[in-house]
C-alpha cells in the first residue's frame, strides 16, 4: 500500500497544494507513505517519477534532523536515496506490518500542464510484492 501527498512548503509552514495553481519557482514538498501488507521483512524501493515541470532540490530529509522542515513530523530515514533527472528513489527497510514515510523537495521550474505518474514501491528481492499509487497531474503557471 503506497500513497503520495504534495504541499507547497517553505521553511516555516506547509500549505496544501492545489495542483492547478502551482507557480514557477514554488517549492513543492512531496511525502510518500507506505505500509507492508505481506508478512515478513522487506527491503522496499520507493520510486516516484517526477512530472516534467519539477526538478529535485533536496532528498536528505529524514530521521530527527529535518532542519528547517521540522513541521514535516516523523519521517523515516532511508537506507539509500538517489536523485535522478526524472525520479526520486528511496530504499527503506521494513519489518512485519512496517510503515514508512519519506519526503523530498522539488522546485517548479517549467510552466505547463504535466502528468505525474503514480508512485511505485516494491520489495527489492521479491518484486512480486509491490504497490502503486494513483497518477495525477500538475499545472505550473508563470511566476
Amino acid at each position: 500500500d503506497v500513497e503520495r501527498s504534495r504541499g507547497l512548503g517553505d521553511v516555516y509552514k506547509r500549505q496544501p497544494l492545489d495542483p492547478t495553481k502551482v507557480r514557477q519557482n514554488d517549492i513543492v514538498v512531496v511525502t510518500l507513505k507506505g505500509q507492508m501488507i505481506a508478512k515478513g521483512r522487506a527491503r522496499a524501493l520507493a520510486v516516484d517519477y517526477l512530472p516534467a515541470g519539477l526538478e529535485l532540490e533536496n532528498a536528505k530529509l529524514g530521521g530527527d534532523d529535518l532542519g528547517a522542515y521540522g513541521w514535516l513530523g516523523a519521517v523515516t530515514t532511508p537506507e539509500h536515496v538517489e536523485l535522478r533527472d526524472d525520479r526520486y528513489i528511496a530504499q527503506v527497510n521494513l519489518s512485519q506490518k512496517g510503515e514508512f514515510r519519506v519526503a523530498y523537495i522539488a522546485r517548479a521550474v517549467t510552466p505547463g500542464r504535466f502528468a505525474h505518474g503514480g508512485v511505485h514501491i516494491e520489495d527489492m528481492y521479491q518484486p512480486e510484492q509491490f504497490g502503486r499509487g494513483a497518477a495525477t497531474s500538475i499545472v505550473i503557471r508563470k511566476h
